[in-house]
């Protein structure tokens, strides 16, 4: 997932940045990166705003 995330570290967009080849699968990473919490990035001790990438891997029981 590739992220947006403003001054304050509250996410602006995601987006899905390489597929894992099922909307299902893609869907549902959408769905738990928007419950994510970030602490906001900084440059010279000021918020920042910044795009990240975060991965998920998701195993079947």
């Amino acid at each position: 997932m590739g992220l947006i995330l403003d001054s304050i570290g509250t996410i602006e967009d995601i987006g899905v940045y390489q597929s894992s080849g099922s909307d299902i699968l893609d869907r549902a990473a959408i769905s738990a990166a928007w419950k994510t919490r970030w602490t906001p990035a900084q440059r010279n001790r000021v918020g920042v705003r910044v795009w990240t990438i975060i991965a998920y891997r998701f195993e079947i029981d």
